[in-house]
C-alpha cells in the first residue's frame, strides 16, 4: 500500500539550522532570574565604523537558541528500528535520521505486496523493452543502410542500371504479347480440325471403356465357374483391378464427351475475365518498365550523387550508433530501478515495510525523544 512520506519523525528530534550570512547574527537567551535586569543595564555605545577585525564578546550564563528550528516525526504507527543520530550531531539535507517499521493490517499488507509485485513486473518489462526496441531499431537501421548503398551503387553504375531497365522493358513487352495471345485463344471459335480431334478423342475413350467392361464381364463369369479357391482368389484380385480401371476410363470418357459438346460454346465468363485481368496487369507493368527505362536513359541528375552519398553517410552513422544494442546509461537506470523494486518486494514479503525519515535541512540535532525498539504512535521524535 503506497503511503505519503512527510518530514515527521514520531521520534522527537529537533533539527536546528544555524544560518550563515555575510554578517553573522548571534542571539543569546539567558536562563537565570536576573536576565531582564541585565538587559536593562546594557548601555549602547556608538563609534565610527572602520575596516578591520571585529571581535564580539559575550559574558554571562545561559543557552544559545536557534532562530529557526523544526520538529520531525513519522505520521505512521509502528516500531522504531533505526536511529542514526544523537544530540549534538550535525546533519545535512537528505540524511536518513531514523527508520520506522510500520504496522499494517492483513489487507494493507496484501495490497502493498500486490503493488510491489506489479512494480517488479513493470521494471522487468521496461528493461526487456529496451533490448527489444534496440534490436528492432538496429534491424531497421541496417535495412536503411543497405537501401542507401544500393541507391548509390545504382547512380555510380549508370550503364548497368540502363541495361537492367532495358531488360525489364523487354520482359514486360513479352508478358503483354503472351496475355494478348491468351485472350485471343479464349475468345476464338474452334476450328474444324479442333472439332475433329475432339470427336476422335471421344471415340477412342469410348472404345477403351468398352474393352474394360468386356474384360470385367469375362472375369466375373470365370469367377463363378472357378474350380478351386486359388483360382477364385486370383480372379477376385483381377476383378478388383478391372473395376478401378473402369472407374478411371469412365471419368476420361465423360471429360472427352463434355469437351466435344462444349467446344463451340461461347467462352466461359470467368475464364474470359481472368484473361482480361492478366492483360491489364501486363500492360501496367509495361508502362512502369517504359518509364524506368526512359529515366535510366536520362542518367542521374545534378546533385543526385551528392544526395545519395549524404544519405549513405547518415544511414551508416545511424547503424554504427544502434548496432551494439541499447544505450548503456538507459540500461543501467532500468537495472537500478528493477533492483530497487525487487528489494522493496523482499521487504514486504518479509512483512517489513520500513519508512525512512530524512532531514529536510542542514542543522544540529538538539533533542532525541525516542530509542530504537520504541513503539511510535504518530508523535514527534526529533
Amino acid at each position: 500500500m503506497k503511503r505519503s512520506w512527510l518530514v515527521w519523525i514520531a521520534l522527537g528530534l529537533i533539527v536546528i539550522i544555524v544560518g550563515v550570512l555575510i554578517t553573522q547574527t548571534l542571539v543569546v537567551y539567558f536562563n537565570d532570574s536576573n536576565a531582564n535586569q541585565l538587559a536593562d543595564e546594557i548601555e549602547i555605545q556608538e563609534a565610527i565604523a572602520r575596516m578591520g577585525t571585529l571581535t564580539i564578546s559575550v559574558n554571562g550564563s545561559g543557552e544559545f537558541v536557534s532562530s529557526d528550528e523544526i520538529e520531525l516525526g513519522f505520521q505512521e504507527n509502528g516500531q522504531l528500528v533505526g536511529l542514526n543520530v544523537g544530540v549534538g550531531d550535525q546533519v545535512q539535507v537528505g540524511d536518513v535520521l531514523a527508520q520506522l517499521k510500520i504496522d499494517q493490517t492483513s489487507a494493507e499488507l496484501g495490497a502493498s505486496l500486490a503493488a510491489a509485485q506489479l512494480q517488479v513486473l513493470q521494471k522487468k518489462q521496461n528493461l526487456e523493452q529496451l533490448y527489444q526496441n534496440a534490436e528492432l531499431e538496429a534491424a531497421q537501421a541496417l535495412h536503411a543502410l543497405e537501401e542507401a548503398q544500393l541507391a548509390l551503387d545504382s547512380l555510380e553504375n549508370y550503364e548497368l542500371e540502363l541495361a537492367l531497365a532495358e531488360q525489364e522493358l523487354r520482359l514486360a513487352e513479352s508478358a503483354v504479347e503472351e496475355a494478348e495471345l491468351n485472350l485471343a485463344i479464349v475468345n476464338a471459335s474452334p476450328s474444324q480440325g479442333a472439332l475433329d480431334t475432339a470427336y476422335a478423342s471421344l471415340l477412342f475413350k469410348e472404345k477403351e471403356l468398352n474393352e474394360i467392361e468386356n474384360q470385367l464381364t469375362q472375369a466375373e463369369f470365370q469367377f463363378k465357374s472357378a474350380p478351386n479357391k486359388s483360382v477364385r482368389d486370383r480372379l477376385n484380385q483381377q476383378i478388383l483391378n478391372l473395376r478401378v480401371q473402369l472407374a478411371n476410363k469412365q471419368l476420361e470418357y465423360e471429360n472427352a464427351l463434355y469437351k466435344y459438346n462444349t467446344l463451340d460454346d461461347p467462352p466461359d465468363a470467368i475464364e474470359l475475365s481472368v484473361a482480361e485481368a492478366q492483360l491489364r496487369t501486363a500492360q501496367a507493368q509495361l508502362a512502369d518498365a517504359q518509364e524506368k527505362w526512359e529515366t535510366a536513359q536520362a542518367g542521374p541528375g545534378d546533385g543526385d550523387l551528392a544526395i545519395a552519398q549524404a544519405e549513405l553517410a547518415e544511414a551508416q552513422a545511424e547503424w554504427e550508433h544502434l548496432k551494439d544494442g541499447p544505450d548503456s546509461n538507459e540500461i543501467q537506470l532500468a537495472e537500478a530501478a528493477l533492483a530497487k523494486a525487487e528489494a522493496e518486494l523482499k521487504l514486504i514479503e518479509a512483512g517489513e515495510l520500513i519508512l525512512d525519515l530524512a532531514s529536510p535541512i542542514d542543522g544540529t540535532v538538539l533533542t532525541v525523544d525516542a530509542q530504537v525498539g520504541d513503539r511510535i504512535n504518530d508523535q514527534t521524535i526529533l
